[in-house]
């Protein structure tokens, strides 16, 4: 699969478009940072912190590390006793989620030895069918683990949120309209959605430019009024019903609230805050 630079992705997004050409004047240069720790690691992790507050999620989420030793793999999950990773602090839903995962790495229905050289509806597809993995999480994987370019998470409340404020609409753009929108950005969607995601982290009132030293952004005010809406992690929001790939009554699909996504999986200038 051929490279692009991140530069040159971006530069491409800017000269097709004129809004986002001042967002990424007015804002730090899109980056994604290389993954720092293996696939399965990721996505393990991904369904250990749904539905938990960072505290909880990190402390279950070390007890759980713990009892591999430094060998967390598919096939020594699978040699754990349930009761062990429940004594861990794992729900039952969520033993039952991970032992998926590891089954369906093991017998090579989510092969990730190889999911990089997959396209990206393929690796969608693959880790749909793991109870707990749902649209969200295969896109965020895609993004923040294999660093696709183009993805485009019109289910991401906070990218629906970001593109409303960027480009001064009244109403959310619904996610079948923000399909629509992204076709313009190909092949470097997520570019596109980059920057959406800065538009609603950096948004404080009406003004989604605000930025703090360093072009760090101040606020995450996204409704305007001084509340948080969404399910937010570091910037990355989420619309309902996406931990165990289920929807929502309303079919948008998202984590629920009180998701919170891994470290590993966020916009990179909010890494150093």
């Amino acid at each position: 699969m051929r490279k692009t630079a991140f530069s040159t992705a971006a530069a491409e997004v800017g000269r097709r478009d004129r809004v986002m050409a001042n967002l990424i004047k007015r804002t730090s240069p899109f980056h994604l940072p290389r993954p720092s720790r293996g696939h399965f690691a990721a996505l393990a992790e991904s369904i250990l912190h749904q539905q938990l507050a960072g505290a909880a999620a990190r402390a279950i989420h070390g007890r759980f590390v713990a009892l591999f030793d430094g060998d967390l793999s598919p096939e020594a999950v699978l040699a754990v006793p349930p009761r062990k990773l429940r004594a861990a602090g794992l729900s039952g839903r969520k033993v039952a989620s991970i032992r998926d995962l590891a089954a369906k790495v093991v017998d090579g229905t989510v092969p990730l030895d190889r999911i990089g050289r997959l396209a990206d509806e393929d690796v969608i597809t693959r880790l749909s069918v793991v109870r707990g993995i749902g649209q969200w999480t295969a896109e965020m994987f895609l993004i923040f683990q294999l660093r696709r370019l183009d993805v485009w998470p019109v289910g991401d409340y906070g990218i629906r949120k970001g593109y409303a404020l960027a480009y001064d609409l009244r109403k959310l753009p619904t996610p079948k309209q923000l399909e629509g929108e992204g076709e313009r950005f190909r092949p470097y969607r997520t570019v596109a959605a980059w920057y959406c995601w800065h538009a609603s982290s950096v948004n404080s009132g009406s003004d989604i430019r605000r930025e703090g030293p360093g072009g760090i952004p101040v606020g995450l005010d996204l409704r305007g009024d001084g509340s948080v809406s969404g399910t937010v992690y570091r910037g990355v929001v989420a619309a309902s019903g996406d931990a165990g790939g289920r929807r929502t009554p309303r079919g948008v699909r998202g984590m629920r609230p009180g998701y919170r996504a891994p470290a590993c999986w966020k916009p990179t200038w909010l890494s150093r805050r």
